[in-house]
């Protein structure tokens, strides 16, 4: 290192560029990991027929299964639940509808169904090279709730507030 920085002139260079640029990339680390996403809009990412279907047939479904009832049906199970949605996507009143992760504030990564193996690995993967892009998106969130720091609410001020 001594003899690059004292002989060779693109050495030098190359040697602060290493160290500026490193430098930054942890720093957009350490601002990436404390970010807090937002959940996603409460939409319909299935058909609503198929939703409603879904629904006929379980109807608890909306209340019991986080993935249905918040990232796949989510409007769908709102009515269903004769919870109010505003424009925003986001809704007020219902306390069984799962619109927060169910373990918040110590929420996980989802667990795959076959083998109970953890998201975590996967999710780590995927967020390394642009994790704010990632962790938009709905599916996303709910395999990497935890990789992807989405945003968890306290329950008792929601509930003072009316909302869940």
């Amino acid at each position: 290192l001594r003899f690059c920085y004292t002989m060779n002139p693109k050495c030098r260079v190359s040697i602060l560029l290493f160290i500026v640029v490193g430098a930054s990339i942890v720093d957009w680390r350490t601002f990436a990991e404390k970010q807090v996403t937002k959940l996603v809009k409460c939409v319909d990412v299935s058909p609503a027929s198929l939703c409603l279907g879904e629904i006929k047939i379980r109807p608890k479904r909306c209340s019991q299964d986080f993935y249905f009832g918040r990232f796949r049906c989510c409007k769908t199970c709102a009515k269903h639940l004769k919870v109010n949605l505003t424009e925003d996507g986001t809704f007020t009143g219902q306390p069984k509808f799962p619109y927060y992760h169910p373990k918040c504030p110590n929420a996980t990564d989802a667990v795959k169904a076959t083998s109970r193996e953890s998201w975590t690995s996967w999710c780590e993967l995927w967020t390394e090279e642009d994790p704010k892009e990632i962790c938009e998106i709905g599916l996303m969130q709910f395999r990497c709730y935890k990789t992807c720091n989405v945003e968890c609410a306290n329950d008792t001020v929601d509930k003072e507030k009316g909302e869940t």
